[in-house]
């Protein structure tokens, strides 16, 4: 499945599936027939779904969705790239990101970020969990 990130509205467009965009119903994405890899529900009104796999711009990776009271409130996701040291996976996101975007508007430990009026969109590293994702929130 193919996806695209359109900058003006903060929106995830699939090839052949529904876009994800803000405030998009849980249910709705069940029932849209989306490739659901895994589910969680927290317990605390936040719920998950794991998409995928996506092709964004020629990389593979796949979607987390997350869910505040049944509502979509943000998209995380990094490139799937086995055996890539975790350091290098961020210059990966950070360089797609500003090919993509251009300069950031922000950059300070550990996330660069880039503002825009329906939200934001960063690439965050936390050195102690040994992780890193693209994150879409929408404000």
């Amino acid at each position: 499945m193919k996806a695209n990130i359109n900058i003006t509205c903060g929106t995830v467009e699939l090839e052949n599936e529904p876009s994800l965009h803000k405030g998009l119903d849980y249910s709705a994405v069940k029932a849209a027939g989306f490739p659901i890899v895994r589910e969680d529900d927290m317990g605390t009104g936040w719920k998950y779904l794991l998409i995928g796999p996506c092709n964004i711009d020629g990389n593979r990776a796949h979607f987390s969705l997350a869910f505040a009271q049944g509502s979509l409130e943000k998209i995380s996701f990094s490139f799937n790239r086995k055996g890539v040291p975790i350091e290098d996976l961020v210059h990966i996101h950070n360089q797609y990101l500003s090919d993509k975007l251009g300069p950031p508007t922000m950059h300070d430990k550990g996330i660069t970020r880039y503002v825009f009026p329906w939200g934001t969109i960063a690439s965050s590293y936390d050195a102690r969990g040994g992780s890193c994702s693209v994150i879409i929130a929408w404000a």
